[in-house]
């Protein structure tokens, strides 16, 4: 015989539903006009220019170099001056990718 506990509890779950609350919406983040035209990061008077490139990190693998135009920019953390890509951040584990040009 079931015990009214557990008439309860399957009664708490029906009423509350599976998913356990309201959904949640997700607010896609927005590049910055500058970065999507192409115009480069400068840092240190050294242009980064954007790439078609997205790559996904854990922030552990991430370091803050500086800031420009209000946006934060980041290395690998494995990787060491000169540095071989920069990186901003587009949502929170997804990065775009600046290079230099070659001249």
């Amino acid at each position: 015989m079931l015990k009214p506990i557990t008439f309860f509890v399957v009664g708490m779950v029906l009423i509350s539903g599976c998913g356990g609350g309201a959904p949640v919406e997700t607010i896609a983040y927005v590049e910055p006009d500058w970065v999507r035209e192409g115009e480069p990061v400068i840092l240190q008077e050294v242009k980064w220019y954007p790439l078609d490139v997205i790559e996904h990190f854990e922030y552990r693998e991430m370091v803050y170099v500086d800031e420009y135009k209000g946006q934060k920019v980041f290395v690998e953390k494995r990787d060491v001056k000169p540095y071989d890509r920069l990186y901003m951040k587009i949502d929170p584990l997804t990065f775009r990718a600046f290079k230099q040009k070659k001249e």
